[in-house]
């Protein structure tokens, strides 16, 4: 690979002026062009003189029967068996095979004859004056002027694409215009080359430079007649999409004395404007500004721009409270409705692909994963509830129109967007002007009062009627669920389960803080015990594996969100707490439950069936009764409402007469290595009354 040559003078000062290089035009060309020998594989073409160390191709039948190739020696003439020398120098390829068969028609008669020309005899040509490699040359008789130019690799740095001689015998055959060649594609000068041919490439012309929002920019030669911008910007492959008309600035070096520069447009005066030796020429692209155009985002359902027009005011680019409505609620509406015309199959899949498309941080989709796998659902619900939460989360008194003012400064004109939208006030609806930007805010971009935050609540399972409700300003969770119909005969209200997004939050938090505070402890405590005499190497491997799977499964476990309420069995409005309700929370009221379940270290883990005279030693027995590792000190009871109870001493003493509910879980726990765990862990109701992790919580602890 040969080394990449200096810039020329001129390729040095227009980088420096416009700050990055600029090619010379067609240098592109030459670079993959080889030194050496440059063979044409192509038909010889009719018009071909034959000459001197060409081979010819004779093949004959009929009274004489040949297939002869021989060579053209220096007197011009061939060697035919059995007639003699024949002279062929001079003679057309399109002529040649009437010309030898009337040369063999004075011997033999009755015979059918072709020649054609084989291999093309060489020409030795010689390249000189400002061309990149000089010399002699050795090229297929068939090569012409433009193949003998590149085959030399074209000019130097100093040599001209505009003015390359062919020379015979003195004489000047043809001037060759690379521009004509690869900008028009023009022959009219590429005659064949013959032996003792010299190609002379002359200095360079004057150059100029064009770059900017042109297609091709690049430092052109200009030929010795006058040229003028329209000229260069032709040679630049014309104009960019981008490109601006009302401004090129032209940069000209006046008298070989100093710089001055010329601002042009390119009207029919512009483009007439004759360049000079030197100049550079910059293109500027259209200002990314519009002239006409009002702007409307922030939180929309599709930021727009629009052509302003005389009188326009903020309530004709957001004409009504519709105009936010997100384009997803519509998708979701509208799928919703297609949906009835589909297959239970293809129903059960649209919305598989739905949950999976729909984000995480969708609070709604995340009450839906974390609850109890029997409590009803409805995508209609969840889609009605997201747009609600949208719509009130505007923040209908206050938003923002961003102009700019003739000094360039920038104006920021605050509004209330309800008077202006909702109510069609005219002191809020302010006209606007060209290049107005609205900016509408949620309420979760700037804070504004409690009572004006949007709080939407879902309602689910034996309500009268469940659904989606925004809550009223201090509205409580009693007072809604009074408002909207009160419960059901079947409700169960020890069962019930609130979840809300902050307290699932600080859960998650606290989780990961006890993750890692536990694993502090158990690596010093291990550290401890493998330090103690006659501990077991391998025994402390083990119990370090052990222990690092519990942290993982602790940091594995989602916080539910869910509240402990503890609530009554009368299914009454008047027993629910009168708790203030958050944005998103979920409340969901199921029917009464009939099992009551018995996890952890027994012989026949499962659900059996609730009898009010039972307690919890019998269900124990129930369950096998606890294996050889339980801990039956430890024996602890979740309650339906997510409450944990524990006691002292044994559940199968005179303490194991505890009431149990419909929907409790019986837990017992494995005895835990008092090396393995720290003291604040061997309680582990403390995990589920802290965290109301629930059954699925569990079942995640103990890698079930």
């Amino acid at each position: 690979m040969q080394p990449k040559p200096a810039p020329s003078e001129f390729e040095a000062f227009v980088e420096s002026s416009v700050g990055q290089p600029l090619r010379r035009f067609g240098s592109a060309y030459f670079e993959a062009s080889r030194e050496g020998t440059f063979e044409l594989d192509a038909a010889v073409p009719a018009d071909y003189v034959v000459g001197p160390g060409d081979e010819v191709w004779l093949r004959a039948s009929g009274q004489i029967e040949m297939d002869v190739r021989t060579r053209v020696d220096r007197t011009g003439a061939i060697v035919i068996p059995r007639v003699g020398v024949v002279p062929v120098a001079g003679v057309r390829q399109d002529q040649l095979t009437a010309h030898l068969s009337a040369a063999v028609a004075r011997t033999f008669k009755g015979f059918d004859l072709n020649a054609t020309i084989g291999t093309v005899r060489g020409a030795r040509i010689l390249v000189v004056g400002q061309a990149k490699r000089p010399g002699s040359y050795t090229l297929s008789g068939l090569t012409t002027f433009a193949n003998a130019v590149f085959a030399s690799g074209g000019p130097s740095a100093a040599g001209s694409m505009r003015k390359i001689q062919l020379r015979r015998g003195g004489q000047l055959v043809a001037e060759l215009d690379l521009y004509e060649l690869l900008l028009k594609g023009e022959t009219k000068q590429d005659v064949r080359i013959q032996s003792g041919d010299v190609i002379f490439f002359a200095p360079i012309g004057r150059q100029i430079a064009v770059t900017g929002a042109v297609n091709a920019p690049a430092i052109f030669e200009l030929s010795s007649g006058p040229q003028t911008l329209a000229d260069a910007i032709a040679f630049a492959g014309g104009l960019t999409t981008t490109a601006s008309g009302q401004r090129v600035v032209m940069e000209r070096i006046q008298d070989r004395k100093a710089r001055r520069v010329e601002e042009l447009t390119l009207d029919t005066a512009g483009l007439a404007k004759s360049l000079a030796d030197g100049d550079l020429i910059r293109v500027f692209s259209v200002s990314p500004q519009f002239a006409n155009d009002v702007n409307l985002r922030g939180f929309v359902a599709q930021p727009a721009r629009l052509a302003w027009r005389e009188g326009m005011r903020v309530s004709d680019v957001i004409p009504d409270r519709t105009a936010l409505v997100s384009r997803d609620y519509w998708l979701r509406r509208n799928g919703a409705v297609a949906s009835a015309n589909l297959a239970p199959w293809q129903v059960r899949t649209q919305r598989a692909e739905l949950e999976t498309q729909a984000s995480d941080s969708n609070l709604f989709d995340r009450a839906q994963r974390d609850s109890p796998a029997d409590a009803p659902r409805g995508r209609a619900s969840e889609a009605v509830g997201l747009e609600i939460r949208r719509q009130e989360s505007i923040n209908w008194d206050y938003a923002l129109i961003e102009r700019r003012s003739e000094d360039s400064s920038t104006e920021l004109i605050p509004i209330d967007l309800g008077k202006a939208v909702l109510e069609r006030n005219p002191a809020a609806d302010v006209p606007l002007r060209p290049g107005d930007t609205i900016t509408v805010f949620s309420t979760s971009d700037i804070r504004v009062p409690v009572s004006k935050q949007s709080r939407i609540v879902r309602l689910e399972g034996e309500f009268i009627r469940p659904g989606v409700y925004r809550a009223r300003p201090g509205e409580t969770l009693r007072q809604l669920a009074e408002r909207v119909g009160g419960l059901a005969a079947t409700a169960y209200l020890p069962a019930a389960e609130l979840t809300r997004e902050s307290t699932r939050i600080a859960q998650q938090q606290r989780l990961r803080e006890l993750a890692d505070r536990l694993e502090r402890e158990l690596q010093i405590a291990s550290s401890n015990r493998a330090g103690s005499a006659g501990t077991d190497a391998a025994a402390v491997t083990a119990q370090q594996a052990a222990q690092a799977a519990f942290v993982s499964r602790i940091r594995a476990v989602q916080a539910t969100g869910r509240i402990v309420l503890e609530l009554p069995e009368t299914p009454s409005t008047v027993d629910l707490p009168a708790i203030p309700i958050e944005d998103g929370d979920v409340f969901f009221v199921p029917t009464k439950p009939s099992v009551v379940s018995v996890l952890g270290a027994v012989y026949n883990e499962g659900a059996f069936l609730h009898v009010e005279a039972k307690n919890v030693a019998d269900y124990l027995s129930q369950a096998g009764g606890p294996t050889r590792t339980a801990d039956d000190s430890r024996i602890y009871v979740v309650g339906a409402d997510g409450a944990v109870s524990q006691r002292p001493g044994t559940w199968f003493g005179v303490r194991s007469g505890r009431r149990l509910l419909p929907g409790d879980t019986i837990v017992v726990p494995e005895t835990l290595d008092r090396y393995a765990f720290t003291r604040e862990l061997k309680d582990w109701s403390q995990i589920f009354y802290q965290f109301a992790l629930g059954v699925a919580g569990l079942r995640s602890l103990r890698g079930l």
